[in-house]
Protein backbone atom coordinates (compact mmCIF):
# COMPACT_ATOMS: atom_id res chain seq x y z
CA UNK A 1 0.00 0.00 0.00
CA UNK A 2 1.65 3.46 -1.04
CA UNK A 3 -0.06 6.81 0.24
CA UNK A 4 1.38 10.16 -1.59
CA UNK A 5 1.93 13.23 0.10
CA UNK A 6 3.35 16.39 -0.67
CA UNK A 7 5.67 19.09 0.52
CA UNK A 8 4.32 22.33 1.66
CA UNK A 9 6.08 25.26 -0.37
CA UNK A 10 5.69 27.60 2.60
CA UNK A 11 6.82 25.71 5.90
CA UNK A 12 8.63 22.87 3.52
CA UNK A 13 7.47 20.51 6.01
CA UNK A 14 5.32 17.25 4.77
CA UNK A 15 1.70 16.71 4.32
CA UNK A 16 -0.71 13.60 3.82
CA UNK A 17 -4.16 14.39 2.50
CA UNK A 18 -6.75 13.08 4.95
CA UNK A 19 -10.11 12.60 6.07
CA UNK A 20 -11.49 12.88 9.68
CA UNK A 21 -14.99 11.54 10.48
CA UNK A 22 -16.18 11.97 13.99
CA UNK A 23 -18.81 8.45 15.24
CA UNK A 24 -21.05 11.15 15.16
CA UNK A 25 -22.05 14.13 12.52
CA UNK A 26 -20.07 14.84 9.66
CA UNK A 27 -16.63 14.50 8.85
CA UNK A 28 -14.07 16.99 7.01
CA UNK A 29 -11.07 16.87 5.11
CA UNK A 30 -7.58 18.30 6.54
CA UNK A 31 -3.85 17.75 5.86
CA UNK A 32 -1.66 16.14 8.12
CA UNK A 33 1.79 16.99 8.65
CA UNK A 34 4.25 14.02 8.93
CA UNK A 35 5.49 13.88 12.07
CA UNK A 36 7.71 10.94 13.50
CA UNK A 37 8.15 12.75 16.82
CA UNK A 38 4.47 12.75 17.84
CA UNK A 39 3.71 10.21 19.41
CA UNK A 40 -0.41 10.37 18.56
CA UNK A 41 -2.14 11.60 15.61
CA UNK A 42 -3.43 14.81 16.64
CA UNK A 43 -5.81 17.87 15.16
CA UNK A 44 -4.84 21.28 16.17
CA UNK A 45 -7.15 24.01 17.58
CA UNK A 46 -6.48 25.99 14.27
CA UNK A 47 -8.38 23.44 12.35
CA UNK A 48 -11.63 24.86 14.71
CA UNK A 49 -13.88 25.88 12.11
CA UNK A 50 -14.34 21.93 11.65
CA UNK A 51 -14.28 21.62 15.04
CA UNK A 52 -16.71 23.71 16.21
CA UNK A 53 -19.66 21.20 15.54
CA UNK A 54 -17.16 18.72 17.14
CA UNK A 55 -16.12 19.75 20.74
CA UNK A 56 -18.90 19.90 22.62
CA UNK A 57 -18.96 16.01 22.52
CA UNK A 58 -15.23 15.93 22.90
CA UNK A 59 -14.20 13.93 26.65
CA UNK A 60 -11.12 15.50 28.45
CA UNK A 61 -8.51 12.29 28.11
CA UNK A 62 -6.31 12.90 31.21
CA UNK A 63 -3.41 11.89 29.85
CA UNK A 64 -1.02 14.08 28.16
CA UNK A 65 1.18 13.06 25.52
CA UNK A 66 4.29 14.10 23.42
CA UNK A 67 3.13 16.21 20.29
CA UNK A 68 4.16 19.42 18.56
CA UNK A 69 8.60 20.35 18.64
CA UNK A 70 8.58 17.04 21.71
CA UNK A 71 6.49 19.08 24.03
CA UNK A 72 3.99 17.34 26.27
CA UNK A 73 0.58 18.80 25.47
CA UNK A 74 -3.02 18.47 26.96
CA UNK A 75 -5.50 17.36 24.79
CA UNK A 76 -9.19 15.67 24.28
CA UNK A 77 -10.24 12.96 22.08
CA UNK A 78 -12.76 12.50 19.63
CA UNK A 79 -13.64 8.38 20.35
CA UNK A 80 -14.06 5.86 17.88
CA UNK A 81 -13.10 8.64 15.22
CA UNK A 82 -12.40 7.36 11.69
CA UNK A 83 -9.17 8.44 9.82
CA UNK A 84 -9.55 8.13 6.16
CA UNK A 85 -5.93 8.34 3.87
CA UNK A 86 -5.80 7.93 0.46
CA UNK A 87 -3.89 4.93 -1.29
CA UNK A 88 -3.25 4.06 -4.75
CA UNK A 89 -5.74 1.13 -4.15
CA UNK A 90 -8.46 3.53 -2.80
CA UNK A 91 -8.98 4.97 0.60
CA UNK A 92 -7.98 3.12 3.77
CA UNK A 93 -9.70 3.58 6.92
CA UNK A 94 -8.62 3.55 10.80
CA UNK A 95 -11.21 3.43 13.54
CA UNK A 96 -8.98 5.29 16.00
CA UNK A 97 -9.54 7.78 19.10
CA UNK A 98 -8.08 11.10 17.36
CA UNK A 99 -6.25 13.41 20.10
CA UNK A 100 -7.50 17.06 19.40
CA UNK A 101 -5.71 19.79 21.03
CA UNK A 102 -7.25 22.95 22.33
CA UNK A 103 -4.60 24.61 23.91
CA UNK A 104 -1.92 24.69 20.54
CA UNK A 105 -2.50 27.83 18.28
CA UNK A 106 -0.33 27.09 15.11
CA UNK A 107 -0.40 27.02 11.41
CA UNK A 108 -0.65 23.05 10.79
CA UNK A 109 -4.11 21.68 11.05
CA UNK A 110 -2.90 18.49 12.49
CA UNK A 111 -0.19 15.87 12.89
CA UNK A 112 0.02 12.08 11.78
CA UNK A 113 1.61 10.68 14.33
CA UNK A 114 3.33 7.35 15.31
CA UNK A 115 0.47 5.33 16.40
CA UNK A 116 -0.17 5.53 12.34
CA UNK A 117 3.33 6.13 10.75
CA UNK A 118 5.04 3.39 12.60
CA UNK A 119 3.37 0.60 9.78
CA UNK A 120 4.80 2.54 7.09
CA UNK A 121 8.21 3.43 6.03
CA UNK A 122 8.30 6.99 4.68
CA UNK A 123 9.90 7.54 1.58
CA UNK A 124 11.13 10.78 0.37
CA UNK A 125 10.38 10.67 -3.40
CA UNK A 126 12.22 13.91 -4.77
CA UNK A 127 11.59 17.55 -3.69
CA UNK A 128 8.03 17.95 -3.07
CA UNK A 129 6.53 14.48 -2.42
CA UNK A 130 6.57 12.07 0.24
CA UNK A 131 5.33 8.45 0.39
CA UNK A 132 4.30 6.39 3.00
CA UNK A 133 4.93 2.68 2.18
CA UNK A 134 3.42 -0.12 4.15
CA UNK A 135 6.21 -2.08 5.65
CA UNK A 136 6.06 -5.64 5.53
CA UNK A 137 8.53 -6.65 8.33
CA UNK A 138 6.33 -4.63 10.97
CA UNK A 139 4.48 -8.20 12.12
CA UNK A 140 7.42 -10.57 12.03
Amino acid sequence: MLIRGYRNKTDRKYYVPAFVKPSFGYGFRIDLQVDTGASKTLLTANHIFNLARIIPNILPEGVNFQGIEGRYIKSYVLEMAILTLFTERGPCDWTMNISVSSVIDTSVPGLLGMDILYKFDIVLAGPSEVILRERTDIFK
